[in-house]
């Protein structure tokens, strides 16, 4: 039998270009450089163009600002675009992927005189500005905070700073998905000790079953059942295995 239902897939493939070319890439399993005249019609036409018209070339934001508001603003579109398959080197998506590093990392992440830039919002800006392929000091500013802030169950917690003692999924798979898309992006800043660090954090989500708590095997939040899109930085079983296909 075959794996993909050929009405299913035709159905696919005639949906959005964005849909077609990451039916093509993932299913289909076709190389990159055939599929790349595919990819850049996503800034043409479709969903990619109306996000792009959308945009305000003033400021170089979506939704009026930078972070916020949720979930309408530069942070979260250039999420969904780069999760679409958007052209990575598109002149719109880079020149807003370094306005939002600029906004997002000032002073070496420090975006209060007391508190560090949120440790999610963090990683997410560190898979924007690789998928684009910037290079930037801040990114090995971004990086070195990744770093010195991993738990010792393998994890991560967005909440370090308020005293919380175990990793949290969201924080973990998100931090995992930006090492990842760090070293697809072939930086070499701290990228040894970066890749190494990578086994524990997968262990700490593979112990759970993806889903499961460890001490009681029962599912610890039916929500991570709940397979919605766009994803942003929330945690669930089908965004968790995607990552893991990807690695």
């Amino acid at each position: 039998m075959e794996l993909w239902n050929s009405d299913t897939v035709n159905w696919l493939l005639s949906g959005d270009v964005s849909v077609a070319y990451q039916t093509r890439r993932d299913l289909l399993e076709e190389p990159e450089e055939a599929l790349e005249p595919l990819r850049l019609r996503i800034a043409e036409e479709g969903w990619g163009k109306r996000f792009l018209e959308l945009r305000d070339t003033d400021t170089g934001t979506w939704g009026g600002g930078y972070y916020g508001p949720k979930w309408v603003s530069a942070h979260y579109t250039l999420l969904n675009l780069m999760n679409m398959g958007f052209p990575p080197g598109h002149p719109a998506f880079r020149q807003s992927a370094e306005i939002l590093l600029d906004k997002l990392w000032p002073n070496h992440g420090w975006v209060q005189k007391k508190r560090m830039q949120d440790l999610c919002v963090a990683a997410m800006v560190l898979s924007i500005c690789c998928y684009t392929g910037i290079r930037s000091a801040s990114l090995n500013e971004i990086i070195d905070y990744i770093l010195c802030k991993q738990y010792p169950d393998g994890g991560w917690n967005c909440n370090w700073d308020r005293g919380d003692a175990k990793s949290s999924v969201h924080t973990t798979l998100t931090v995992l998905e930006a090492l990842r898309d760090y070293a697809a992006g072939h930086y070499a800043y701290r990228a040894e000790e970066a890749a190494g660090r990578l086994v524990a954090a997968q262990e700490f989500l593979l112990k759970k079953r993806l889903f499961r708590s460890v001490r009681t095997g029962e599912i610890f939040d039916k929500h991570m059942l709940m397979l919605s899109f766009p994803c942003r930085w929330k945690y669930d079983i089908l965004r968790c295995l995607d990552y893991f296909q990807s690695v």
